[in-house]
């Protein structure tokens, strides 16, 4: 499975994957200063921290109850959480170099799809006003 993992990262060469190939991180050989990192990223500060995040939070027992019933309804009406996804989605577009349209989008998730890359990719994209695939900038329409 690895070597043909290993295949299709190359035939497909996604954007978004950092290793170039098929590769299990359980057998990933760390460098000490990696694995000493990973130990600071993961600080009894930083779990308190994220915690305390959430649990400031506090709905009431109508919100909480308006909040289930809505992902009870997404989740059973496959046409209504299109409707919804579709609501919230952002459309985009692509610039040539010359300011010209190129593509567009009805939002980010279909942009990313089409060019078979991650949605975060195309967000960075925006984000950074930077060249995508060297055909031109992002924009939000």
């Amino acid at each position: 499975m690895l070597l043909r993992e290993t295949k299709y990262i190359q035939d497909i060469s996604p954007e978004y994957n950092i290793l170039q190939q098929g590769n299990n991180p359980m057998y990933n050989n760390y460098t000490e200063e990696t694995i000493q990192k990973m130990k600071e990223n993961d600080s009894k500060e930083r779990k308190d921290f994220i915690i305390k995040l959430n649990s400031d939070k506090k709905f009431s027992a109508d919100r909480r109850q308006l909040l289930s019933k809505i992902e009870t309804l997404q989740n059973s009406n496959k046409e209504l959480k299109d409707k919804l996804n579709k609501l919230a989605s952002k459309p985009v577009s692509l610039y040539n170099k010359d300011n010209t349209i190129y593509l567009s989008f009805p939002g980010i998730r279909a942009m990313a799809k089409y060019f078979n890359c991650c949605n975060k990719t195309i967000n960075n994209a925006i984000k950074n006003q930077s060249i995508f695939r060297g055909i031109g900038i992002i924009k939000l329409s």
